[in-house]
């Protein structure tokens, strides 16, 4: 686990709601995918929490939606290799801004990466934090949620705080490598090639720096690397 940082990942369904000056209710909506980079997503059908709360219980009188959930960056041939965690807020009415205070990706336990810098939407509608990106082992699953702080400052200046606990998913590592029985079938899947970490292409031209790196995927297609320098099928 990085550093020191625990945090309370029992329990189930939503977590305690920390209230400062109003109350809120909650209606949880359904899943959501998060609006990221093409690198992530979610896992379909599972791992977010999302909803609406509205100050003192009337959506009239303000209110933002919320969303806190798993996510996971997956290899060419879909493979998952990391896993991160991530929180939404957005403001609906009657909000001056709103703030992810802290976000962290836990097993059912305890907390394994945190993100505890504010994270504050300003003048913008929206705002997401996310935690840092963990590696999936291959032959390897692990039930994980998420855990988000979140602040919501009003038009007329109250502030309020409450925090979700979104439900346990599994995540799993790939169970075999794919295997390719030429140079032509991996380039469909990786262009540039498939290296093991720190390999460096052996050429008297400009090297292959762009060839996808995973030990995992390279082991099991060392006969596709006929130089031996640690690239398989290493292409421009």
């Amino acid at each position: 686990m990085p550093g020191n940082h625990t945090e309370n990942f029992g329990g189930s369904g939503l977590s305690r709601i920390r209230t400062a000056m109003v109350t809120f209710t909650a209606v949880i909506v359904g899943l959501v995918v998060f609006a990221t980079a093409a690198s992530a997503d979610t896992i379909v059908g599972q791992g977010t929490l999302s909803g609406d709360r509205y100050r003192g219980g009337i959506s009239s009188a303000g209110g933002i939606n919320f969303a806190a959930g798993v996510q996971v960056n997956r290899d060419p041939t879909g493979e998952i290799t990391h896993v991160r965690g991530a929180a939404r807020i957005t403001k609906l009415s009657n909000v001056t801004a709103v703030q992810v205070d802290s976000v962290a990706l836990g097993t059912v336990t305890s907390a394994v990466i945190a993100n505890k810098t504010p994270k504050n939407s300003g003048t913008a509608a929206s705002v997401t934090s996310y935690t840092g990106w963990r590696g999936v082992a291959p032959k390897t699953c692990t039930n994980y949620r998420v855990r988000a702080y979140y602040s919501i400052r009003w038009t007329d200046g109250a502030l309020s705080k409450f925090s979700v606990l979104s439900p346990l998913t599994r995540v799993c590592g790939p169970t075999a490598p794919p295997v390719y029985a030429n140079c032509d079938a991996m380039h469909n899947v990786f262009p540039h090639g498939v290296g093991r970490s720190g390999a460096v292409d052996h050429t008297s031209g400009t090297r292959v720096t762009t060839f996808y790196v995973s030990n995992w995927i390279y082991n099991a297609n060392t006969g596709r690397d006929a130089d031996k320098d640690g690239i398989a099928c290493e292409k421009a």
